[in-house]
């Protein structure tokens, strides 16, 4: 199947059971940083979304965008998910 961006992200808020709305809201919330680092690490790995473009998209500093990227795959592997959405 093919992803685009949104559907990653509709993606991303069905494995963590919340709406894709929540997954990209801004700010600093404990509540979804994973869902985030999922997105993150998704995006550029399946998309080739650069971390600069990742960040313009998620209203988040570049470095933060390049941080969470790493952290999603550990949460994947850690919680026994496919590193790869479905």
């Amino acid at each position: 199947m093919r992803y685009d961006f949104e559907r990653l992200a509709e993606q991303v808020a069905a494995l963590f059971e919340m709406p894709s709305t929540e997954v990209m809201r801004e700010g600093k919330y404990a509540c979804t940083v994973e869902a985030l680092s999922v997105l993150c690490y998704w995006s550029n790995r399946e998309l080739g979304i650069n971390t600069v473009e990742l960040a313009k998209r998620l209203k988040i500093a570049q470095s933060t965008a390049a941080h969470l990227s790493p952290a999603g795959e550990r949460w994947l592997l850690r919680s026994g998910f496919a590193c790869r959405p479905m």
